[in-house]
């Protein structure tokens, strides 16, 4: 039902084909995608094929609502973006400028910082995200070969797989000049202990 203007609206903006907000949909993870990004994403969900059921519907209580209002558990998505930025992808390159464009990736669940920590709102059994600063409680120590290691295979240096929420279906597919760039910018972020999000 939804149009493919309607599709990059909710992908980027959190705005559903009726003009009201998504809840809890992470679109301020991706809401600073350029256009090719969100143009190759409505592609690909047009080639899958359809799936029959019930999706319900979700119905944000008062306590929820006063939660967002306090930033505590966000869940009105929309408010929450700059609905005015737009975004031009630097060229792919083993470069700081291209790590940290991909980086924006992490940010959803490793914070701003990348100090990892709870997430806000999360509820308790939710893995925790991991420090992904050169900080001793995060990549201190690491080397290239481990971080690919990780990012590939999905487990850490002590050998521990990785939680189910890390995705590493994703991560498995970057090219070496993704991982490359994006451990020479995680190189240049500041570092801080875990929990400083």
């Amino acid at each position: 039902r939804y149009s493919d203007g309607q599709l990059a609206r909710l992908i980027k903006h959190g705005i559903k084909h009726d003009g009201t907000s998504v809840l809890f949909m992470p679109s301020t993870d991706f809401a600073w995608w350029p256009d090719s990004d969100v143009v190759a994403v409505i592609s690909y969900l047009r080639a899958m094929p359809s799936v029959d059921g019930d999706i319900g519907i979700m119905q944000p209580s008062a306590l929820m609502k006063v939660l967002d209002r306090l930033d505590q558990m966000p869940c009105d998505i929309a408010r929450r973006i700059d609905h005015t930025q737009t975004t031009i992808a630097p060229t792919p390159a083993v470069t700081v400028e291209y790590g940290s464009y991909l980086a924006r990736l992490c940010t959803g669940c490793h914070g701003p910082t990348l100090g990892g920590g709870p997430i806000p709102g999360a509820p308790p059994s939710m893995p925790i995200p991991q420090n992904l600063t050169p900080h001793a409680t995060g990549l201190k120590g690491w080397t290239l070969a481990d971080f690919r290691k990780t990012l590939r295979e999905g487990t850490r240096r002590s050998g521990k797989r990785m939680a189910p929420m890390m995705p590493v279906e994703i991560t498995k597919n970057f090219s070496d000049v993704e991982l490359e760039a994006l451990w020479a910018y995680l190189q240049t972020v500041p570092a801080v202990p875990f929990g400083e999000r």
